[in-house]
């Protein structure tokens, strides 16, 4: 499994088709911006903190999309750092 620990700079939801709420985050770390996926069970899960400018550790496994040179972190588990 992997882990990125960085602060939300931005938070994008998204309705799915069965209109449940999804959502994607921009993490910063000192070293690199990734984008983070949350799928809607654990969008439930932790929604409190899920908020612009909180810091986080998610955890779940890496992808590369390479046409745009982004990763991207699908998350299993996402907590708070204070």
């Amino acid at each position: 499994m992997d882990e990125f620990t960085g602060k939300i700079v931005k938070v994008f939801s998204h309705k799915t088709k069965s209109d449940e709420t999804m959502c994607f985050l921009i993490v910063e770390s000192d070293d690199e911006t990734i984008e983070v996926v949350v799928f809607p069970s654990l969008v439930k899960e932790c929604a409190t903190i899920l908020k612009k400018g909180r810091m986080i550790k998610a955890k779940g496994e890496f992808h590369t999309v390479e046409e745009i040179d982004v990763r991207k972190l699908v998350a299993d588990n996402i907590e708070e750092i204070e």
